[in-house]
C-alpha cells in the first residue's frame, strides 16, 4: 500500500514503540475522523494520506524520550459502491478501500457483451470525477484513470459505442469499439497488434454499409497518402489479405543435375548460369536436347522450347538461351529417351508385377526377384509367353517350363529372358487348406480331425475311438453346409409362395363371406388364416441346421451301407446321449415328454399327452425319428402305392399304428380345413418343406429329452 492512500473512519493504524517503552498500539480511526493516542490525546487523521499520518504521529510519538516509532496500517475499512449499466451483474458491492475501478467491475461479473470498454464512468457525489478506457488498460498497460474508489462511488457502464471488425492477416483479429465516432485505419490496425510480415498492404478491403440501404466495398492501399485521411465508420469490417504463395523470381532446375530445385532469377540469366548454380549435369545426361517450360501471354499458357544442352554450355549464344521469370528447365538423362526392356510375371507368386531386365537374366532370377513362390504353386511347369519380330511380322510363342527343374540350376529349363517376356505361375492341381471335420458328443476322443479326398463317415467314427457306453449313435446329426444352402434356399421359397397366397386369400375372403352368406364360417376362415400368417412369421426366425438324415443301427452294417457318406470339409459330426422319452408337440392338452416304452404306437403317446385337441389335424400328424427323417400320413400311403403289389395292401397303413422309439417327435398340427380346398393343399405341399427345415430342431428337442 502506498502512502497516498486516504485514512478515513473504520480505518485500523498500528504503532509500534521501543526503547525506553515497549509497546505495541492499534488505533482505530472513529467516526469523528479522530484516534485517541494515550498521553497525547485525540488526533484528527481522516482525509489525510496513510504519509501525512505516519509523519504526524511518529513526531508526536517521538517527543518521548528514548522511543522510537513505527507506523504502519493495520485492516483497512471497507467501503460500499455501485456498479450499474451494461455488466453481467449490476449490484451493490462491498470491497476494500484500496479498490479500484477495474476490482469492481471484476466483482460485478464484468461486462456485458453490449457494454463500452472504452467510456466507463466513475460518479462520485453525482459528478463524473473520471473516465476510464478500458483499452489503454488492456492493451497498452496503463492504469492512469483506474481510479481508486471511495465509499458511495457509483461505476456507470454505458451501452457499447461505434464497433469495427478486423480481420485476416493480422496479429490479434477481433471486433473492436471505436473512441469517438470515428478512427483512421491505421488506429484501427494498431488496436488490432498491427498487421503481420505477409499481409498485402496495397489493397486492404472495407466492407461499410451506406446509409442502412447497401453494402459497399473500398480497396484501401495503405502506403498511399490518401490512408491517412480514410475514416473508418461504425460497423465497418477491415480485411487485410496476404501476399500471393507464389515466388515470381525464381527460375526452376529440374533432371539429371545434382543441385535440382528453385533459383534467384537474375536480370540476363541463361541457360549455362542456371546449370552452374547447380553444380553441373549427372553422368549419362542427354546433351542433345534439354527443354524449357515457360508460361507466356496473359492466359498463362505453357509453351516448351527445346535447347541444345552441349552447345549452350560450351558457349554458343544462339543455343545459350535466356531466361524468363518462373522459366522450369528440365535436363534429361539417357534412360529418360529411351524405354528400359521389362519382363512380367503373373500368378502364385509374392510379389507379381512388372520387372526390369536385367543382362543374362533367367527364370529363376524373375522368381526370387517377385519374392519367391507362394504355397499354393505348381512347382512342375510354368507358362512363359514371348512375343517377337520376325521377318514376316509378329511372332507368338508359348513355352511349358519345367519350374523344379529351372529352379534347381538347369540350364536347359531355366531360360533367358527377354524383353516383354510373361511368365504364369498356376496354382498346383487340387490344392487345398487341410480339410477338417469336427466331432462332438459321446465319442471317446471328440475334436477336430483332418479328412482326404475320400475319407468317410466311418472313417473318422473310428480314429475318435468309437462310441461311449450311453451314446446314441441311431441319433447322430451330421450337419453340412452345401446342405443347409440349399435348404434356406427351399425355405425361403416356400415362405414367400404360402405368404403371398394366404395375402391373396385374405383379400378375397371379405367379399365370398358377404356373396355366399356363409355365417360363421368366416370366423373360422380368419382364425385358420391368423394362424398360418402366425406360422409364416415363426418360420422366418427358423435358419435351416443343413443336417443330413443317417441311418444307423451297427458299425458292419454302416460301413457297407449307402448312409457311409463321403465327408466334406467343414462337416460337424454330433453324437447325442441316449434318450428315454418320447415328445409329443403341437395341438394336444398337455405337450410334453412322455417315457418311451417297447411297444407304444404314435396313438398311445397322443393320448398319453392328454390327446388331440379339436382343433388338431391327425390327418397330417408328423413323426419327426431321431435320425432326422419326417413320417406323414401321406408319405405312408406314397409308400405302400408304390409297391410291386399294391392290391395286396388291403388296408392302408396308419400312422397312429405306428411304432415310436425313444428319441423320436410327434407334432400335431393345426386343423385348417376352414379354408378352401386349394389354400389347403398348397398349404400342405409346402407346409411339408417349412416343418422339414425346423423338424431338425424338433428332433434336437426330442435328443434332448434324456430323462424326465
Amino acid at each position: 500500500m502506498g502512502d497516498d492512500y486516504v485514512i478515513g473512519p473504520g480505518d485500523e493504524i498500528e504503532v509500534l514503540m521501543w526503547g525506553r517503552l515497549n509497546e505495541h498500539l492499534t488505533y482505530r480511526v472513529g467516526r469523528d475522523g479522530s484516534v485517541l493516542v494515550n498521553g497525547v490525546g485525540p488526533i484528527q487523521v481522516a482525509g489525510l494520506t496513510f504519509g501525512q499520518v505516519k509523519k504526524l504521529l511518529q513526531g508526536r510519538l517521538e517527543q518521548i524520550d528514548g522511543v522510537q516509532v513505527a507506523v504502519t496500517m493495520g485492516q483497512l475499512r471497507t467501503i460500499q459502491v455501485f456498479v450499474v449499466g451494461q455488466v453481467n451483474q449490476p449490484g451493490s458491492y462491498t470491497v476494500s478501500a484500496l479498490s479500484r475501478i477495474s476490482s469492481a467491475l471484476q466483482a460485478a461479473g464484468g461486462i456485458s457483451k453490449v457494454g463500452s470498454l472504452r467510456h466507463v464512468e466513475l460518479r462520485r457525489g453525482n459528478q463524473v470525477i473520471d473516465v476510464l478506457d478500458l483499452y489503454d488498460l488492456l492493451l497498452a498497460g496503463k492504469s492512469i484513470h483506474d481510479a481508486r474508489l471511495d465509499d458511495g462511488d457509483v461505476i456507470f457502464v454505458p451501452v457499447i459505442g461505434s464497433v469495427v471488425a478486423v480481420a485476416g492477416d493480422v496479429k490479434v483479429p477481433a471486433i473492436y469499439e471505436l473512441a469517438g465516432r470515428g478512427a483512421s485505419i491505421r488506429q484501427v490496425l494498431q488496436l488490432s497488434g498491427g498487421v503481420s510480415a505477409f499481409s498485402y498492404l496495397e489493397r486492404v478491403q472495407v466492407e461499410r454499409v451506406v446509409n442502412h440501404q447497401l453494402m459497399v466495398a473500398l480497396d484501401i492501399d495503405l502506403q498511399s497518402p490518401q490512408a491517412r485521411r480514410f475514416v473508418i465508420r461504425d460497423g465497418d469490417v477491415v480485411k487485410v489479405y496476404s501476399v500471393l504463395p507464389d515466388q515470381t523470381n525464381i527460375v526452376k532446375l529440374t533432371g539429371n543435375v545434382r543441385r535440382p530445385g528453385d533459383y534467384q532469377w537474375r536480370q540476363g540469366m541463361r541457360v549455362s548460369d542456371l546449370v552452374r548454380l547447380g553444380e553441373g549435369t549427372k553422368p549419362h545426361t542427354f546433351f542433345q536436347y534439354a527443354l524449357i517450360r515457360r508460361m507466356e501471354g496473359p492466359q498463362k499458357f505453357t509453351h516448351f522450347v527445346p535447347v541444345d544442352l552441349g552447345a549452350a554450355l560450351a558457349g554458343d549464344p544462339s543455343a545459350d538461351r535466356l531466361l524468363d521469370r518462373m522459366d522450369e528447365l528440365s535436363v534429361l538423362s539417357e534412360d529418360d529417351l529411351r524405354v528400359a526392356p521389362h519382363v512380367v510375371i503373373q500368378g502364385q507368386v509374392r510379389k507379381p508385377g512388372t520387372y526390369s531386365l536385367s543382362e543374362d537374366m533367367r527364370l529363376s532370377d524373375l522368381i526370387y526377384l517377385a519374392g519367391g513362390l507362394t504355397a499354393d504353386a505348381d512347382r512342375n511347369f510354368v507358362q512363359l509367353a514371348r512375343t517377337q519380330v520376325v521377318d514376316n511380322g509378329t511372332q507368338h510363342i508359348y513355352m511349358k517350363v519345367n519350374l523344379a527343374h529351372a529352379l534347381d540350376g538347369s540350364r536347359t529349363s531355366d531360360l533367358l529372358l527377354k524383353d516383354n517376356d510373361e511368365v504364369f505361375v498356376n496354382v498346383a492341381p487340387n490344392w487345398h487348406m487341410p480339410w477338417v471335420v469336427q466331432v462332438a458328443g459321446r465319442v471317446l476322443k471328440p475334436g477336430n480331425y483332418t479328412i482326404g479326398q475320400d475319407d468317410r463317415l466311418s472313417s473318422v467314427l473310428q480314429r475318435c475311438g468309437g462310441f461311449l457306453p450311453d451314446a446314441f449313435p441311431e441319433g447322430m446329426v451330421l450337419l453340412r453346409t452345401s446342405v443347409q444352402r440349399q435348404e434356406q434356399t427351399r425355405l425361403d421359397e416356400s415362405r414367400a409362395r404360402l405368404s403371398k397366397e394366404v395375402a391373396q386369400y385374405s383379400i378375397s375372403l371379405p367379399l365370398m363371406s358377404a356373396t355366399q352368406n356363409q355365417g360363421g364360417g368366416g370366423s373360422n376362415s380368419m382364425a385358420a388364416i391368423a394362424t398360418l400368417r402366425d406360422l409364416v412369421d415363426l418360420a422366418t426366425s427358423e435358419r435351416a441346421l443343413g443336417r443330413v438324415v443317417i441311418h444307423y443301427s451297427d458299425y458292419s452294417d454302416f460301413v457297407r451301407s449307402p448312409d457311409n457318406l463321403v465327408l466334406e470339409d467343414g462337416d460337424r459330426l454330433q453324437i447325442p446321449k441316449r434318450p428315454s422319452s418320447v415328445s409329443v408337440l403341437g395341438q394336444v392338452y398337455n405337450p410334453t415328454s412322455i417315457v418311451a416304452r417297447p411297444n407304444l404306437t404314435v396313438a398311445d403317446y397322443v393320448a398319453a399327452a392328454g390327446g388331440a385337441m379339436q382343433t388338431a389335424d391327425l390327418n397330417n400328424l408328423l413323426v419327426i425319428s431321431a435320425d432326422g427323417s419326417v413320417v406323414s400320413q401321406q408319405g405312408l400311403k406314397s409308400e405302400g402305392d408304390h409297391r410291386i403289389f399294391p392290391f395286396l395292401n388291403v388296408v392302408s397303413p396308419n400312422i397312429m399304428d405306428r411304432h415310436v422309439n425313444a428319441g423320436d417327435t410327434i407334432y400335431v398340427p393345426e386343423n385348417l380345413n376352414d379354408i378352401p380346398a386349394y389354400i389347403r393343399t398348397q398349404y400342405h405341399a409346402q407346409i411339408a418343406t417349412i416343418i422339414a427345415g425346423a423338424a431338425q430342431t424338433l428332433a434336437v428337442i426330442g435328443l434332448l429329452a434324456i430323462q424326465i
